[in-house]
């Protein structure tokens, strides 16, 4: 059985933009241990597609990928296994390190599509908006709020 891609939020003919950038996040991890480190990290990737991925009439497709946790690449449905290292450094550190990429796809019709210069506004354009309401929603606490509403789902 072949694993197919996520249907995308608005089908359509014209060629979407695509827009991809990579983060960064640390957070207290006081007393978690791995499985909850795992939980932690699928309910955070539900925390900022909401919030990355707003208006979805935007967006023909919107994925966030988390790369790395502490330092070790995630697999497709875990994070791998901790070495003798690793363990050492959990024990001196209380932070989950999550380095993340968020994928977009914008919707775009119309002669500005083919223009390499226009498509670079667009992009910027989109940027700045996604990495402004993730700025936003951290300082305005609606994030932690996120995080809460999919622990919970």
């Amino acid at each position: 059985m072949n694993a197919t891609k996520k249907p995308i939020n608005n089908p359509t003919d014209n060629p979407g933009i695509p827009v991809t950038f990579t983060g960064t996040a640390t957070f207290s991890s006081d007393g978690l241990r791995n499985d909850q480190k795992r939980e932690f990290v699928a309910i955070y990737k539900a925390g900022v597609e909401k919030i990355a991925c707003q208006p979805l009439e935007l967006f023909q497709s919107c994925d966030l990928n988390v790369l790395k946790v502490d330092g070790e690449t995630v697999g497709t449905t875990r994070i791998r296994g901790r070495r003798l290292l690793s363990l050492n450094r959990k024990l001196q550190d209380s932070s989950i390190h999550v380095e993340y990429e968020v994928v977009l796809t914008v919707v775009c019709s119309g002669p500005e599509c083919s223009d390499a210069e226009s498509v670079k506004e667009i992009s910027n354009s989109v940027y700045n908006q996604v990495t402004g309401k993730l700025g936003d929603a951290l300082n305005d606490g609606s994030f932690v709020q996120e995080i809460i509403n999919a622990s919970s789902a």
